[in-house]
C-alpha cells in the first residue's frame, strides 16, 4: 500500500503489508506498522518522526534523496533511551527513528537500512557505529 502526505503536517499509518510512505513536506509522522516497509524522504520534507513500532522480522528502508542528505554529511544522535536523531549539515531537515535502538540488533524496530542520496546504504549495524 503506499500512503502519501500533503504540504501539511501529516501522520501515515500503515498496514499489516509492505507499505511505501512519503510524507511530502510538512512534520510528519510516519509508521508502516509491520511488513518490508519504505519511507521516502526528501531534503525539503522538514522534521520527521519516524515510529516503525512493529517488531516483524521484515527488512524496512529508509530512503533519502535530495541535496545535503549524503552519509558523508549525516549526524547521527542517540536521543533518550533507544531514539535516534538524524540531522544533515546546512540544512533544516531531520528525521527522529523512534525506538531504533530498543532491544538491540535483533530486535528489528526501526529501520534495517538507510539508502543516502550519495548512493551509499547503511545496515543498521552502521547507524549504530555512527551514533555520537
Amino acid at each position: 500500500m503506499s500512503l502519501t502526505g500533503t504540504a501539511g503536517n501529516d501522520s501515515l499509518i500503515g498496514s499489516t503489508t509492505s507499505d511505501t510512505l512519503p510524507g511530502q513536506t510538512g512534520n510528519d509522522y510516519l509508521d508502516g506498522k509491520n511488513g518490508a516497509d519504505t519511507y521516502l524522504f526528501n531534503a525539503l520534507d522538514g522534521a520527521d518522526i519516524l515510529g516503525d513500532s512493529s517488531p516483524d522480522a521484515s527488512v524496512d528502508v529508509l530512503v533519502l534523496s535530495g541535496a545535503g542528505l549524503e552519509s558523508t554529511n549525516v549526524r547521527a544522535t542517540r536521543v533518550n533511551t533507544d531514539d535516534v536523531q538524524l540531522s544533515f549539515g546546512g540544512s533544516s531537515a531531520s528525521i527522529l527513528l523512534k525506538n531504533q535502538l530498543f532491544g538491540g540488533l535483533s530486535a528489528n524496530y526501526g529501520v534495517e537500512s538507510i539508502r543516502f542520496a550519495n548512493g551509499t546504504t547503511w545496515t543498521e549495524a552502521q547507524l549504530r557505529s555512527a551514533l555520537r
